[in-house]
C-alpha cells in the first residue's frame, strides 16, 4: 500500500518539472486528503506562455481536416516558405 509520504514524493517528482502547478499545495493535499492522478501521453503545450499558446493553436488547427489546408498555406506564407 502506498503511504501519503510515498505518494507525495511521487507527486513532487512528476509535477516539479511543470512550472506553476503549485507542487507544495498538491503535496499538502496529497498528504492530508489523498490525491488521484492520471498520467497521460501526448503533446504538451504551455498555453500560459504566449508562444506556447500560438503553437498549440497551430498544432490543433493542422489536425482539423476542415481548415488544415488553409492554415498550412497561411503559415507557409508567414514563414516565407
Amino acid at each position: 500500500m502506498t503511504t501519503p509520504v510515498d505518494a507525495t514524493k511521487r507527486v513532487r517528482k512528476a509535477v516539479l518539472p511543470v512550472a506553476g502547478l503549485g507542487t507544495d499545495g498538491l503535496a499538502t493535499l496529497c498528504a492530508s486528503r489523498g490525491l488521484i492522478g492520471l498520467e497521460v501521453e501526448g503533446q504538451r503545450f504551455d498555453v500560459g506562455d504566449r508562444a506556447g499558446y500560438v503553437l498549440a493553436m497551430a498544432h490543433y488547427a493542422l489536425r482539423r481536416e476542415d481548415i488544415r489546408d488553409e492554415v498550412r498555406a497561411g503559415l507557409r506564407k508567414l514563414l516565407g516558405a
